[in-house]
């Protein structure tokens, strides 16, 4: 069992910031992390509102993922190939009706790379991607898992609707915030920096609970009355999601041209960079920001790799 242990955690690799890079485990620390419970290096991550979202972009698309192809390049070092069809531009410009993306990470068999923070994706899927840098980053999405939406058809009304990376539903945007019913926390830490809207802030910091004195009014009504809004709000349809994005794009003074990359190519100047990361800021900064860091929803062994 330990020799299978092996080889399933031969290959993770972590980020825990742009400045820290990555942390590389030796195998022979595999041994150490069976017997004790090790914390995971966490990525951390700025958060970005829809309007972040919308500037920092070079596009924004729609389409159907088609396939989902991990491959090692000369290093060993595997890479993950997305390619959607059925491309709908709502943002930026690009002409082909395929686009593919390549993202740091991937698993080939037994042998996995795993960046903490990067989404993964499901072939079949529907997806609207807030691309930046394509071919460039190793994450290519704004605020990484923060830049992809996930289209689901409602059961109850039969529509498509949107969700976030993680499966929450999106209920709308509102100045300039995108509005969730936030169940599942992102596995990454994000940073705010500024006072999020109400289904953003309220679940980033936590369930509010019941008040013992049964006293009305106060911050536990507010944020119970707020959860419950959340609850009864139906979740976003893509079209009025598209929709948003289009006109919000309408406003920009100009367009960016969207690229693709091919499968197999692993021209990537600077793998470890990600402007849309931007650096960790330091405890100082930190406790500055309003509200709190969003904690990782799980942990994880330790960065492995052969040495």
């Amino acid at each position: 069992m330990l020799t299978a242990k092996l080889k399933s955690l031969r290959r993770v690799l972590a980020h825990s910031s742009v400045s820290e890079g990555a942390t590389a485990w030796s195998l022979s620390m595999v041994l150490f992390m069976t017997a004790f419970t090790v914390p995971s290096s966490a990525t951390t991550i700025l958060y970005k509102s829809f309007n972040d979202l919308m500037k920092e972009a070079d596009g924004v698309v729609s389409g159907h993922v088609v396939s989902v192809n991990s491959q090692y390049n000369a290093n060993k070092e595997i890479y993950t190939f997305v390619t959607l069809d059925q491309v709908e531009v709502l943002s930026g410009s690009y002409r082909d009706s395929t686009l593919t993306i390549r993202l740091k990470g991937g698993k080939i068999e037994n042998d996995i790379s795993h960046v903490v923070g990067s989404p993964e994706f499901q072939e079949g899927e529907r997806v609207v991607l807030f691309l930046n840098g394509n071919g460039k980053y190793m994450v290519p999405l704004v605020g990484w898992t923060q830049g992809i939406f996930r289209v689901d058809r409602d059961p109850v009304t039969s529509l498509d609707v949107v969700k976030d990376a993680d499966g929450n539903r999106v209920l709308g945007v509102q100045r300039g915030e995108v509005i969730r019913d936030q169940v599942v926390q992102p596995e990454a830490t994000i940073l705010r920096q500024t006072a999020g809207a109400v289904g953003v802030q309220t679940h980033y910091e936590g369930n509010a609970g019941a008040s013992d004195s049964k006293q009305t009014g106060g911050p536990i009504a507010t944020a119970q009355a707020q959860i419950n809004v959340a609850k009864s709000t139906p979740t976003l349809s893509a079209a009025a999601f598209s929709d948003l994005v289009r006109k919000s794009a309408a406003l920009r003074e100009s367009k960016s041209d969207l690229s693709s990359v091919r499968v197999m190519d692993f021209s990537v100047p600077n793998a470890n960079s990600d402007a849309s990361m931007e650096a960790k800021p330091s405890s100082a900064a930190a406790a500055t920001q309003v509200g709190s860091p969003v904690l990782p929803q799980h942990n994880e062994l330790a960065p492995v790799r052969d040495r």
